[in-house]
Formats: structure tokens, sequence, C-alpha cells
């Protein structure tokens, strides 16, 4: 399976994986003080009329996801309380 990239480039940002635990991630803009906190979901696999392939992979919040599966934060502090407010999320999903 993929896995989420350690670093990818979204509204100007360049981030940076900051922090994992399980399906939640912290990234780190670099060079500003942004942060984006993230549930990861897995997509499965998927095949398109043009065949365009994709596996099984792990996925970040898109832009209409945020707010239930991702979060902008502004500060570390804010970013660190999003992140455990995730945690306890998931941690609510196990069985």
């Amino acid at each position: 399976m993929q896995t989420i990239p350690e670093t990818y480039t979204q509204a100007g940002h360049s981030m940076s994986l900051f922090r994992r635990e399980g399906t939640v991630a912290m990234y780190r803009s670099q060079g500003k003080d942004y942060w984006e906190v993230h549930r990861i979901r897995i997509a499965p696999p998927k095949t398109f009329p043009s065949g365009k392939h994709y596996p099984e992979r792990e996925i970040l919040a898109g832009n209409e996801d945020f707010g239930e599966f991702g979060w902008a934060c502004v500060t570390q502090d804010r970013a660190d309380s999003r992140f455990a407010e995730a945690l306890a999320i998931e941690k609510r999903k196990e069985p």
C-alpha cells in the first residue's frame, strides 16, 4: 500500500511531515508558521476508464474534507491540540 508523502506543496506552502501516530499526521510548512493536521484514510484501488490505475493508498484530507479530516493551524500549540483531538477521535473508532 502507498503511504502518505513525506513532503507536498499546497496553496504555496511546502509541507513536511513533522509527526505521525497511527492514522494521524501533522505537517509543518517550511519557512512559515503554518501547520496541517490530518486524519489519514485508506482509499481502495481504483481504475478509471482511461486506464489510469491507483493502488490501495493512504490519503490526506482534501479541501472539502477540512473540518472533519484535516485542520489548518497557525501555531504549533494549536496544531498540537488538534493532533490530540484527532488521536482521540481515532481511538474511539478502534474496536
